[in-house]
């Protein structure tokens, strides 16, 4: 039986391999426009991986506020991602990156 870690790891590398499939354009994302994306108020859902960003607003049922995964949208999740500890306090290690770009 697979663990829930690593479920939600291989879960986000189609989520994050499908945004790739699609994307058209690109532009670079300040972190206080990414902290915007969480979902409240109808926004839109990013997250961002490796100084990459994600629209994972399709996945809100997972990523929306009140869901399991809120606690990693609208900030860079890196170190969650490479720790394979998915916890808001995780989140929120510094990664070390500065620069983010958003392919839509």
């Amino acid at each position: 039986m697979m663990s829930s870690n690593l479920l939600f790891s291989i879960s986000l590398l189609i989520v994050c391999l499908l945004c790739l499939v699609n994307a058209s354009e690109s532009k670079l994302v300040t972190m206080e426009e990414l902290k915007t994306k969480n979902g409240e108020n109808n926004s839109l859902i990013w997250l961002s991986m490796l100084g990459k960003v994600y629209d994972v607003t399709a996945g809100k049922e997972y990523y929306g506020p009140g869901e399991s995964y809120n606690s990693l949208t609208a900030a860079d999740t890196s170190v969650p991602f490479v720790s394979g500890t998915f916890t808001p306090e995780e989140a929120e290690k510094d990664p070390g990156m500065c620069h983010y770009i958003y392919s839509s």
